[in-house]
């Protein structure tokens, strides 16, 4: 088969830090659904990455959340509503 063109952004690990707005989107089997948004933050790598445990895989990272400007919060918790 042919591949077709494309093309694709990649992030690769390292000690480069990456800029820009982090979204955190809840899904809690039970209580409160709050989504955060952070419009401005600085993600680095924080650790090592296991790809081989007996235990829960975690990837360690170091967020810093900055104010965007005067009016935009540095976080936003936006509550949704709750499916019976």
């Amino acid at each position: 088969y042919t591949v077709a063109a494309s093309t694709r952004k990649r992030i690769i690990s390292g000690s480069t830090a990456i800029e820009g707005q982090l979204s955190y989107v809840a899904f809690n089997s039970r209580g409160k659904q709050i989504d955060y948004v952070m419009p401005s933050t600085t993600l680095s790598p924080n650790g090592d990455f296991p790809l081989k445990s007996d235990e829960w895989q975690t990837i360690p990272f170091n967020v810093d959340v900055t104010k965007r400007d005067d009016v935009t919060p540095a976080i936003i918790g936006d509550g949704r509503a709750m499916t019976p």
